[in-house]
């Protein structure tokens, strides 16, 4: 299997204010601070966005390593072998990032895997089997100060259940344009949590042969965007004065499945560059609700991974219909924001 999964892979819902309405009575001057019971105090006017990966591999094996480098590693954690019709997945880097639109707001944040076990997270917070909760996060106006993050070996990246610390890599996710969080009285960009096992079920199947592949979507829901993605080498080239073989030169091959309709299913068609792959992607990610900042974030965590690295694998790789995100985990937030926007990436490795 592949890279770690951020479940960032990205599913999403949007809660709407309503405002109530009463009948017309004998005018009546109201105070511009006075907030009908139907509406949300103005301290809860903020939004959620997240993004992720899911992982699922083809034999069962989970792979829970950080980089490229380590994609076809064999995964330590100890999870069951695959069921039927539910292989196991890893939830990559799920990541959360908060926008207030008005005033600011002290927020429980709860996240649930539909699936599995909850592994990691940050900042620390109790787990409990598939679920994590902050009980207290404080959504602030101000500009957020340093963030220190655990590195591997570090007592923060010890007693992790599969062993590997995906909270050492966060920095990397901060995004410029979210708000500052405060928790236990301390700054952070953003909220993280990983997990994974098996009996992920999802309505889109892969079937591929050796040169081809189907995405059957069996949803009532468009999958936004679609690739069909492999590593190769070029043909070597001979150095006559060393009269030797040149190291191959690694290359990506990707092909476009597009966008793929509910209800129907999509052969892979023409190749395209990995420029026009990612920026593709880019662009889908900022349709589904992810702003600059956090978008330039989840490229920073699969770009290389998914895309370009020499080691990328086979895979069909696809962006979930935010429709079915909370299929693979749900968001428990309270006060509710005005909007969620979730976007999470699925790699099926071939």
């Amino acid at each position: 299997m592949r890279n770690p999964l951020v479940l960032s892979l990205l599913y999403g819902g949007a809660s709407t204010l309503f405002s109530a309405c009463g009948a017309t009575t004998p005018a009546e001057t109201v105070p511009s601070d006075t907030v009908s019971a139907s509406s949300p105090p103005r301290s809860a006017r903020y939004e959620v966005h997240e993004w992720g990966l899911v992982d699922v591999g083809r034999d069962g094996v989970v792979e829970l390593a950080a980089g490229p480098g380590q994609a076809n590693a064999a995964a330590t954690a100890p999870y069951p072998g695959p069921t039927p019709g539910h292989p196991p997945a890893a939830t990559r880097k799920p990541v959360l990032y908060f926008h207030l639109l008005e005033g600011e707001v002290q927020v429980s944040v709860g996240a649930r895997m539909t699936y599995g076990s909850m592994l990691e997270r940050f900042p620390a917070a109790p787990l409990a089997g598939p679920s994590v909760v902050w009980e207290q996060v404080q959504v602030v106006q101000r500009a957020c100060g340093d963030t220190t993050y655990p590195s591997a070996g570090s007592s923060g990246c010890q007693g992790i259940a599969d062993g590997y610390c995906e909270s050492a890599e966060l920095a990397l996710y901060e995004s410029s344009d979210a708000s500052c969080l405060v928790v236990g009285g301390r700054d952070y960009n953003h909220l993280f949590y990983r997990g994974g096992g098996r009996g992920l079920s999802l309505p889109i199947s892969v079937s591929s042969t050796a040169t081809s592949a189907t995405l059957t979507n069996s949803s009532a829901y468009a999958i936004p965007y679609a690739l069909w993605v492999s590593d190769g080498r070029a043909d070597a080239s001979r150095d006559r004065r060393a009269d030797r073989m040149a190291e191959p030169t690694p290359v990506v091959n990707i092909r476009r499945f597009g966008r793929v309709p509910g209800g129907t299913s999509a052969e892979v068609r023409e190749s395209i560059s990995v420029e026009s792959a990612v920026s593709a992607v880019r662009a889908e990610l900022g349709l589904l609700g992810l702003t600059s900042g956090e978008t330039q974030a989840f490229m920073n965590a699969w770009e290389r991974a998914v895309l370009r690295a020499p080691n990328v694998g086979t895979a069909v790789v696809y962006l979930l219909p935010p429709e079915l995100v909370d299929a693979v985990s749900t968001l428990d937030l309270t006060p509710a924001p005005v909007t969620t926007r979730r976007a999470m990436m699925v790699r099926v490795e071939l």
